[in-house]
């Protein structure tokens, strides 16, 4: 019968997978007046689509910034986290010495999410709106959380499972002593 330690390191792997392809999906999703609709991924890039065509918008200063830095870290953290796998898959490395890398790994990967997550529900949504849709209403201005108007999506749901799964596969990997 073949043992379970032999497959622990397929789920940090799926959740090292799961890390970076959610970056490239979006992070929210929202419709304005039924014939606009708003897609924008966490690294800075938004997608208006309406019936005229669709346009791409990368936005300025902050959000790009601050998108491509939490971008960039969580494709690092789950890079660690598939690399750590694979050398347990081919057994050049022992459960103890990695299992709290996935646990670290892991966290920070939520921390990261959660962070711009936060950083973009506090920011002033008329800022946005007033870039993305600036050039149609010049004086546009309306304070609120911009996630009563977008819904979430995997671009940000992913991360926060992959952390999830990670954390869960380095807690469980404490049962194996090599």
């Amino acid at each position: 019968m073949v043992e379970i330690r032999n497959y622990i390191w397929l789920a940090p792997f799926v959740a090292g997978l799961i890390g970076i392809i959610s970056i490239f999906f979006p992070a929210g999703t929202g419709g304005f007046a039924g014939f606009q609709e708003y897609n924008f991924w966490i690294w800075g890039m938004w997608v208006e689509t309406s019936y005229i065509g669709a346009n791409t918008i990368f936005l300025s200063d902050i959000f790009f910034t601050v998108g491509i830095g939490c971008s960039v870290l969580t494709s690092i953290f789950s890079i660690i986290i598939l690399i750590t796998a694979n050398q347990i898959r081919k057994n050049s490395k022992s459960i103890i010495d990695t299992r709290v890398i996935w646990i670290a790994s892991g966290i920070l990967i939520i921390i990261v999410n959660m962070t711009w997550a936060a950083i973009i529900t506090f920011m002033n949504y008329g800022v946005i709106l007033n870039e993305l849709i600036g050039n149609i209403y010049s004086s546009y201005q309306y304070n609120t959380i911009i996630w009563l108007f977008f819904n979430f999506n995997f671009g940000i749901t992913g991360p926060l499972f992959s952390g999830v799964l990670a954390i869960a596969a380095g807690k469980y990997s404490k049962r194996f002593r090599s």
